[in-house]
């Protein structure tokens, strides 16, 4: 076998090459928790808004959404059907597919904490309390 030259021999790896050699490596393969689905307000906004831009690419954005929220809220009852019926599918889909993956990733199903955390005492609150507690050890009986 012939030696390979010095200078044909790389003496570093690139990011890319570190990253591309940890993925191959990793026996870990996270799957992505599953998205909530589009309201059906938002879906008929994702599915109108490119042909509003193309009919009206002057327009800014805010004024097309106007726009397309006008005409939804115009639509008739029947019309809206379909995108609330869409809306439950993949609702129930992203259930299933939430508690599969919480199931597979225990890591991923922390227990969120009901309310505010406790506030954090002023600085004049702690230098209050340190001279108490002081003038409490020296004066058991109290001021008198």
């Amino acid at each position: 076998m012939e030696a390979i030259p010095d200078y044909e021999v790389r003496k570093h790896r690139t990011l890319s090459d570190i990253l591309e050699d940890a993925k191959a490596a990793s026996p870990i393969k996270v799957k992505r928790q599953p998205v909530k689905p589009l309201h059906p307000e938002q879906m008929y906004i994702k599915k109108h808004l490119m042909k509003m831009k193309s009919k009206q690419p002057l327009t800014n954005r805010k004024e097309i959404y106007k726009k397309i929220l006008e005409r939804w809220e115009n639509l008739p009852p029947r019309k809206r059907v379909k995108y609330h019926l869409q809306y439950i599918k993949d609702w129930e889909d992203f259930v299933k597919a939430n508690e599969e993956f919480l199931q597979n990733n225990p890591a991923k199903n922390k227990i969120r904490h009901e309310g505010k955390p406790p506030a954090l005492p002023f600085a004049f609150q702690c230098f209050y309390n340190a001279k108490i507690s002081k003038y409490k050890q020296k004066h058991p009986n109290g001021c008198r």
